[in-house]
């Protein structure tokens, strides 16, 4: 089963994505693989895969103590993928990539572990042909992309 988000249709174009409500875990518990589709619709512009990509940030609450989290995603390396941009030509296209566990301490991070169970998803994606300068000020280009929250079950 998978939930789809809303196509998000502007000038620039579409863009749609669907995230597989199931998650799956790796055998030490320390990943959680997240999967869906995109179909990723400009209009007459050409995106440049360095800013493209998916991405997920999820949240597990654990007992009284404990919040896990997580984030990852694919992309190009202005994503912070440090991969492959989307591809871009109103075709359906498979995603998935791997979530590692983290939860915060006083030494500001330490791997956790993933329990089974649901999680809360903040899950988006987007591709863009612009970018901007180095102090973000002056931004260019076309983007389109879509965000949104859901619960995933992990197992």
């Amino acid at each position: 089963r998978s939930a789809a988000a809303n196509n998000t249709t502007t000038q620039d174009g579409s863009f749609t994505m669907t995230v597989n409500k199931k998650a799956y875990m790796n055998h030490f518990k320390t990943l959680v693989t997240v999967s869906g589709t995109y179909t990723c619709s400009p209009t007459d512009w050409t995106p440049n895969p360095d800013h493209s990509g998916t991405h997920a940030n999820l949240t597990q609450i654990q007992g009284a103590r404990y919040v896990v989290t997580g984030g990852g995603g694919m992309g190009g390396g202005g994503m912070g993928g440090g991969g492959m941009g989307l591809e871009c030509d109103s075709v359906s296209h498979a995603w998935s990539f791997d979530v590692p566990a983290n939860v915060t301490d006083s030494f500001g991070g330490s791997p956790a572990t993933w329990k089974s169970g649901k999680v809360a998803a903040n899950i988006g994606g987007n591709a863009s042909n612009g970018g901007c300068d180095e102090n973000n000020e002056n931004c260019w280009g076309f983007g389109i992309g879509i965000n949104f929250d859901m619960v995933l079950q992990i197992g």
